[in-house]
């Protein structure tokens, strides 16, 4: 308890980290240190120069709300927006009735954007169940839409092994927003 750490994994559908890798970096918090959270702008209220960061963009998962000042805002020449993947920096250890304070915020890609046309190959926890039934699916990973058809390739499990915090590593192509699954692996 009091550790600085820092945290890496995937987000599950209740928005939490599931940690694939975990690294004491302090053992306690240095006067003036940095702490970086990077998610999606929502709930923006520009007149009170405050967001939601967080749920993903299928609207699973916590959000915290984050005060900043227009100088705390970084190569955002039109200001934050909602739906914007954004890292934010402050010197806050924890929130202060639920609220942390920027010192920067600045656009950051989300692992989850690709390029219209681009060949993906992404892994983390499915998040959000949409529809779908035999091989025929639809369903977010890490907040990411991806869609199945017949000819999807199911590697150490069968489509009806896709459930909520599931690991899978998904290879496809991106076409119009939508991961569209050529091969999915169980892991």
């Amino acid at each position: 308890m009091g550790n600085v750490v820092e945290v890496s994994g995937f987000v599950d559908d209740l928005g939490r980290i599931r940690a694939t890798f975990v690294e004491v970096t302090h053992l306690v918090p240095m006067a003036g240190q940095e702490f970086e959270i990077k998610g999606y702008i929502s709930g923006l209220n520009p007149s009170g120069n405050t967001f939601g960061l967080g749920p993903l963009p299928d609207g699973s998962g916590n959000t915290v709300t984050v005060s900043y000042t227009p100088g705390a805002v970084q190569g955002l020449p039109a200001g934050p927006s909602n739906g914007m993947y954004v890292q934010v920096e402050t010197t806050d250890t924890q929130p202060v009735s639920g609220i942390i304070t920027a010192s920067k915020v600045k656009s950051f890609v989300a692992r989850t954007d690709f390029p219209e046309n681009t060949l993906v190959d992404l892994d983390g926890l499915v998040t959000k169940l949409r529809s779908g039934s035999e091989n025929i699916l639809s369903f977010d990973l890490g907040g990411k839409a991806v869609q199945t058809d017949g000819s999807t390739e199911f590697i150490g499990g069968m489509a009806t092994d896709i459930q909520p915090n599931v690991r899978v590593q998904v290879q496809g192509k991106e076409t119009a927003g939508v991961l569209h699954a050529g091969k999915i692996v169980f892991r």
